[in-house]
This record gives structure tokens, sequence and C-alpha cells, in this order.
């Protein structure tokens, strides 16, 4: 019996993610001045911003788009996860 339950906990293990996991780093597009030399790739710090993520086909068919709120952190970075927000744009019903 323990033998027959072990591939099905085995396979919940690995199940896929409902999404494709985003990590960036969004830099401040004005840069940052510095005494000498600015910075122009200072990262945007503790921001609320809005991406946008899509996917085209061959054709340049617009497939699937969605947009996202985030808010950087204290680096700049952002971690997000594509496919779990609502469709914004595009023909493909599910991603």
């Amino acid at each position: 019996m323990a033998f027959s339950c072990f591939p099905i906990v085995s396979s919940l293990g690995f199940s896929q993610s409902s999404g494709i996991t985003y990590q960036a780093v969004i830099y401040n597009p004005s840069g940052e001045e510095l005494p000498g030399v600015d910075n122009p790739y200072a990262p945007l710090t503790n921001q609320d911003i809005c991406l946008q993520f899509g996917i085209v086909d061959a054709d340049g068919n617009q497939e699937y788009q969605e947009e996202v709120q985030v808010t950087t952190d204290a680096f700049g970075m952002v971690n997000l996860l594509i496919g779990t927000n609502t469709q914004t744009g595009g023909y493909a019903a599910d991603l």
C-alpha cells in the first residue's frame, strides 16, 4: 500500500506553478546625482509602478497581455508571477 501511494505524493510535490516567475531591478529614469560623476543606473526605490507583459506569435499578433501594479523594494527590485493577474489583451484565453 505504501508503494502505491508514493508516486502520487511524489507527483504532487513537483507540480507546475500557475505562472511565470519574474524578478527585475527597476532603474530610476532620472538617474542619481552624485558629486563628480552621476549614476545613471540608480534603482527606483519604494515606488508604485505598472508593468505590462505580452506574448506575441510569429506573425506579430498579440496572444496574451497583462498589466501588473507592483511596488519596488528598498533595492528597486520587483518579484511577481506573470499569468496570475487579469488579462488585458490578446486572443489567448489562458496562458
